[in-house]
């Protein structure tokens, strides 16, 4: 290897191949990055052939192909697996069947992976769709590009960087947003009291009965969470405060969990805490919500318990999301509590700003009073 030198943002490599001197920018601050991306520019100039190609080769990067990337990654997604990580093969499969869906076919440079080509994959999935199926064809693209962008995550990235594989700068192809959704016709449940009413009811009778959705229905509705965050939870992710808990949701790498949103920590009553742990028996020590694997607990979320709610007048037509809408409905009752308001609702909800808040609630009626959690006291 030859030399590199930092210039402003990006590193410059350095080095001679038959008495002559060949220099690059790599085009990145990171030097780990840099090495991988040198290390690929000075095979292409020693193996040219002609002066012409050594040329083409020194101002061109050559990519990974999506093949070889693809390859490497469902490699350590089975290892992640035999050692208990998160992710198996099963959701490593989605991931890669979605990566498709956008890209085509994996036989290309992972050069196509622009907001561009983001885009019109949008337009494509989108043409002729209006009203619910606009919005659900939204939610689609967006489920869509959630799971190709998994191959891309931290770890994934470095297992790459580790082996060699030159990729493009993903950073803005991972966050990018390729719908834009009209949130003028945003629907809170709160909006129907009488469907409120009804769903409160039918959530303490799962407490009651000791369900095995009740666990689901206490993080949904109590502490608003979201499917991922509910799939992801540990015990030891509830701190005691004095006389009360708190619920840490906070970027936690080691176990490959970072919170949408903004770090934010729940204030949860002791009672609510003794309720989630008496509904909870069933499950391990170590995760709070039910099922084996990370793809078990998030469809004991996204499925198990959005049939119940859709089997209790949460009908698609109206609300796109079901479990979801749990989390909506109590944003909805911290927002309009005389006790919390706006600031809070923002901070227990993880938003980033209190914009985004007020965004979605200002329309709520203030003098709406939450009702305390519907399960008897006393509890062992």
């Amino acid at each position: 290897m030859g030399s590199f030198e930092k210039k402003g943002a990006s590193y410059h490599y350095q080095f001679y191949h038959d008495n002559q001197k060949f220099r690059k920018s790599m085009k990145t601050g990171d030097l780990r990055e840099a090495k991988v991306k040198a290390k690929a520019f000075e095979q292409s100039v020693r193996k040219a052939k002609s002066i012409m190609e050594l040329e083409l080769l020194k101002n061109k990067c050559r990519f990974a192909k999506l093949s070889t990337v693809v390859e490497l990654y469902m490699k350590a997604c089975a290892n992640r697996e035999i050692t208990g990580r998160s992710m198996g093969t099963q959701t490593a499969g989605r991931n890669v069947s979605s990566l498709v869906q956008i890209v085509g076919n994996l036989d290309q440079s992972s050069r196509c992976l622009t907001t561009r080509n983001l885009d019109l994959f949008a337009e494509n999935r989108l043409v002729g769709l209006k009203g619910v199926e606009l919005t659900k064809g939204r939610n689609t693209i967006e489920s869509i590009h959630r799971k190709a962008r998994s191959i891309f995550s931290e770890w994934a990235l470095k297992i790459y960087r580790d082996n060699n594989l030159l990729l493009p700068d993903v950073v803005e192809w991972k966050k990018y947003r390729a719908v834009k959704e009209d949130h003028g016709s945003y629907r809170l449940p709160i909006e129907d009291p009488e469907l409120c009413a009804h769903i409160r009811k039918k959530g303490a009778e799962l407490l009651d009965q000791k369900s095995h959705l009740a666990v689901g229905w206490l993080l949904s509705y109590e502490l608003a969470l979201r499917a991922k965050e509910i799939a992801h939870l540990r015990f030891n992710w509830f701190v005691k405060r004095g006389d009360h808990y708190a619920l840490a949701i906070i970027n936690r790498p080691e176990q490959d969990f970072k919170p949408k949103g903004t770090n934010r920590e729940i204030q949860v009553h002791e009672k609510l805490y003794f309720e989630i742990a008496r509904q909870a028996r069933s499950c391990t020590d170590l995760w709070v919500a039910p099922g084996r694997t990370f793809t078990d607990r998030y469809n004991y979320i996204v499925r198990d318990l959005a049939k119940w709610m859709r089997s209790e007048g949460f009908t698609a037509d109206r609300f796109d999301k079901a479990s979801y809408e749990l989390r909506k409905l109590k944003g909805s009752e911290w927002y309009s509590s005389e006790h919390l308001g706006p600031q809070v609702a923002q901070e227990w909800l993880g938003h980033k700003d209190i914009s985004t808040t007020c965004k979605y609630y200002a329309a709520l009626d203030r003098k709406i009073t939450p009702l305390a959690p519907n399960f008897k006291t006393g509890l062992t």
